[in-house]
């Protein structure tokens, strides 16, 4: 090993052109550098027979961080001049901490020097595979599977755009997780399809049902105190991310700054809600390095310290669970919150006191009369059918109409249903500031409700004109047999 001055040295233009140049990566390795110094060598061939300049061949971010830090000289080793082509930059590059985009840009690399994707055959064909399994022996088959279906997703989104695709690389490193990023992507390219199928829908209307494409933030086409009853489902904390921009409501990056953003989006539901309407919003906790992540405590608070008074909290038990990682219980349950203006809130049960349906798991009574809820509706009883609520017979009926179903979380029609059955009557005015599919104009639309919605998502306007369509084909309505 020698050491060679740094006016001497080139950088490998083939490798920038495979990885790219990452400042915040550079800066990483700086401060390890500085401390440090640099440990790894170079490795550098000749130029000329004088050994006055040196081509790099591996060391281009060990290269920029020594010049950052004004070093003189790096230690290098020396080997016989050779061809720089993609395989030798990806074999050096082998042992680096890679980002997901490093990976799968090596990946197509190495497939398209090789011919492995047009049906090459042969011994040869083996042996590049072969060298393709060592190269890639650290990355995880199934890893490497979500890569493949995200560049494929990736292609059709960008559409020989290559800026495009670049930006949805960095949205992958971003991520840091391929079937993450893989589900965002794909909802991302069924809107795509959608769009393209079925246009813009700025405005939906059906019968009395109003359906706004935009922000509920502020919901100027709602006069004040007007509505009645608001059933809603924000997005979740950082735990979906949904095609519609990148500025979008749950991706923020701290509890403290979702908790602030969500409970002021509710400001105006404060405005255009009855002085005896009331406001019910699911939300679930999550978590997060062992650690529940207090959302629903936080943002109770939160509304709380705006002047909602909280009357309720059930907990609607999931048939529908995922598996929660850690040392705990196995999480099955999200809460639906219950706020209103005043404690002098329109609440009646009188429609339990003739169900057909009163305590059968998710209603109780006590003879005929101080009918109520169970404080926990329980969705694992026969009384929803399917583990995704609302999804079979919707994704049918999309697919009729030549749409992709992309809306993977639907509540069950029953959670709007017993909220408004309580709170509302015949004729009043509720409102989903986050429609969704559709699911609360639907049951609006049964109990004889003026609905007004609103959603971001071009597809979901969709869905949600398919299912009031189509819902009356498909819906089951022992609820209200004798409501």
């Amino acid at each position: 090993m020698r050491k060679i001055e740094l006016n001497r040295l080139i950088e490998n233009q083939k490798s920038i052109e495979i990885f790219g140049v990452d400042d915040d990566d550079d800066n990483r390795l700086l401060l390890s550098v500085s401390l440090d110094g640099i440990l790894e060598p170079l490795i550098v061939y000749p130029i000329d027979s004088q050994e006055s300049v040196f081509q790099i061949v591996s060391g281009n971010r060990r290269f920029r961080v020594a010049q950052k830090l004004e070093f003189v000289d790096v230690p290098v080793q020396v080997i016989k001049p050779i061809v720089i082509d993609e395989l030798i930059c990806i074999s050096h590059n082998e042992y680096r901490e890679r980002k997901l985009s490093h990976i799968l840009l090596a990946y197509n690399k190495y497939n398209e020097i090789h011919n492995l994707g047009q049906g090459k055959r042969g011994s040869e064909r083996k042996i590049a595979i072969k060298l393709r399994s060592e190269i890639f022996n650290n990355v995880h088959k199934s890893t490497m599977d979500r890569l493949v279906n995200c560049h494929t997703a990736m292609t059709e989104l960008a559409n020989g755009d290559e800026q495009v695709y670049k930006e949805l690389l960095k949205g992958l490193d971003a991520n840091g997780k391929a079937s993450g990023y893989k589900k965002f992507l794909y909802a991302k390219v069924k809107e795509v399809r959608n769009k393209k199928r079925i246009g813009e829908i700025d405005v939906l209307t059906h019968n009395e049902i109003t359906v706004y494409k935009k922000s509920s933030e502020f919901m100027g086409e709602l006069d004040d105190e007007s509505v009645q009853t608001i059933v809603c489902s924000p997005p979740y904390f950082r735990m979906k991310e949904y095609p519609i921009g990148d500025d979008q409501l749950g991706q923020e990056e701290t509890l403290d700054e979702f908790v602030k953003r969500l409970a002021k989006h509710f400001d105006d539901a404060y405005r255009v809600l009855k002085p005896k309407g009331s406001l019910f919003v699911n939300l679930a906790d999550k978590k997060e390095n062992g650690e529940i992540v207090p959302l629903v405590f936080a943002f109770t608070n939160a509304m709380i310290g705006r002047d909602w008074k909280w009357v309720d909290n059930i907990t609607w038990v999931k048939r529908n669970t995922q598996y929660t990682n850690g040392k705990s219980s196995m999480c099955v349950h999200e809460n639906i919150l219950h706020f209103v203006k005043t404690i002098q809130y329109d609440y009646s049960l009188d429609w339990m006191e003739t169900s057909e349906r009163v305590d059968d798991g998710i209603l109780v009574a006590s003879g005929t009369k101080n009918v109520k809820f169970k404080s926990a509706w329980d969705f694992r009883h026969p009384f929803v059918t399917t583990n995704t609520p609302n999804n079979h017979w919707l994704r049918e009926s999309c697919q009729e109409d030549g749409i992709e179903m992309t809306h993977s979380a639907t509540f069950p029609r029953e959670i709007p249903l017993m909220s408004l059955l309580s709170t509302a009557k015949e004729g009043d005015l509720v409102v989903d500031m986050f429609n969704g599919s559709g699911t609360t104009a639907q049951v609006a639309e049964e109990l004889g409700m003026r609905y007004v919605g609103y959603e971001l998502s071009n597809s979901y306007m969709a869905i949600t004109k398919c299912r009031l369509e189509n819902y009356q084909r498909f819906m089951n309505v022992e609820l209200l047999k004798s409501a």
